[in-house]
């Protein structure tokens, strides 16, 4: 790992990071393992973790007598609860789990699309956000459809409204029955936020990219919303803030004319 970094520099765009499975494919010797390896080289480190009642329940067969067969206290254990830890789902974490997790610094990738196929249940963003938790989104695309985040984002509010009609109790219980929803809409503009410096945030690389800020490495797409046979249509009188809002909800990659990474035009045209 060392030699990679070493090779690739500090601008380098792609970085090491452990990648446990998840708890129920690892022994608790070997997430060990891989928690003396993330100190070591100060490295991310990036899993799956309370994504779905069976999985909850599993683990908590598996290891009984670690915080309860909790992801998060084993995690902990395991020293791979880190400030470079980035965990995808968090459907089904308890409110002192929340806590901790904000307390070592770690994050949540919600995978909105992943998670209405397979949790059966939603990531309640607002909540966690509220208690301070670091969100990003993901797409899991080894349980979604697509590696496009835009369909995400649109998931994202999307599940954001099934909140008012499904319940969580975040006691600390294995399997948490979850309380009605009283949280905030998130409307497409937090839902791209948490797509760009919500993840950098995540990441905690936030300093570096995320956002259009002053010393930040420019990182960009240009979007033509005049281009033909696209998706959407808009009236003159539209305000730039209605323009945008009609991409993310209806655009794709047709309307991409340019994208830059550190500065450098690398595709389309």
């Amino acid at each position: 790992m060392q030699k990679g970094r070493d090779i690739a520099g500090a601008n380098a765009l792609i970085h090491p990071v452990i990648t446990p499975r998840f708890i129920p494919t690892c022994s608790i010797n070997l997430l060990s393992q891989l928690g003396q390896l993330a100190k070591k080289y100060d490295v991310h480190v990036q899993s799956h973790i309370a994504e779905t009642a069976d999985q909850v329940a599993f683990v908590h067969d598996l290891y009984p007598s670690i915080g309860n067969g909790r992801d998060v206290a084993i995690f902990r254990e395991t020293g791979l609860l880190t400030n470079k830890a980035v965990f995808a789902h968090g459907v089904y974490l308890a409110d002192n789990e929340v806590d901790e997790m904000v307390i070592s610094g770690s994050a949540v990738a919600s995978c909105p699309v992943a998670n209405f196929l397979f949790s059966k249940g939603v990531t309640a963003i607002e909540h966690l956000k509220r208690r301070g938790l670091k969100i990003g989104l993901g797409t899991d695309i080894g349980g979604g459809y697509s590696s496009n985040m835009l369909p995400v984002v649109r998931a994202a509010v999307l599940a954001n409204r099934t909140m008012d009609f499904v319940s969580f109790d975040r006691s600390n219980a294995i399997l948490p029955i979850f309380p009605e929803h009283k949280d905030a809409i998130i409307d497409f503009k937090f839902a791209f936020y948490l797509a760009t410096l919500g993840g950098a945030q995540a990441l905690n690389i936030d300093s570096q990219i995320g956002s259009f800020e002053v010393g930040k490495q420019f990182d960009a797409l240009l979007i033509d919303c005049n281009k033909e046979n696209q998706a959407f249509d808009y009236w003159k009188e539209d305000e730039m803030s209605i323009i945008f809002e009609k991409w993310v909800n209806s655009g794709d990659d047709r309307n991409i004319t340019g994208v830059w990474i550190q500065g450098v035009k690398v595709g389309y045209t």
